[in-house]
C-alpha cells in the first residue's frame, strides 16, 4: 500500500507540486514559477537530449547485458 502511494505521488509530483505551490503561495508563487518556466524553455533541448541519452543507455544495458543476450529476466 505504501509503495503504491509513493509511486502515485512521485509520478504525479511534476503536476501536483506547482499547483500546490500556487495554491498556498498565491500571487507570490508566480515569479518563481515564471522563472522556472523560462529556464525550462531555454534548456528544453538539453533536457530532452539528457533524457534520451539515459534511455539509450538503459536500452543498451537491457538489450546487450553481461552475457550478450540481455539482463531483463523476462
Amino acid at each position: 500500500m505504501a509503495s503504491g502511494v509513493s509511486l502515485h505521488f512521485s509520478s504525479l509530483s511534476p503536476t501536483l507540486i506547482p499547483a500546490l505551490w500556487r495554491l498556498f503561495r498565491g500571487p507570490q508563487a508566480e515569479r518563481l514559477l515564471n522563472r522556472l518556466y523560462g529556464w525550462t524553455m531555454r534548456h528544453q533541448f538539453q533536457i530532452i537530449g539528457f533524457m534520451a541519452s539515459v534511455f539509450a543507455v538503459y536500452c543498451l544495458v537491457m538489450g546487450l547485458g553481461h552475457e550478450g543476450i540481455g539482463v531483463a529476466p523476462w
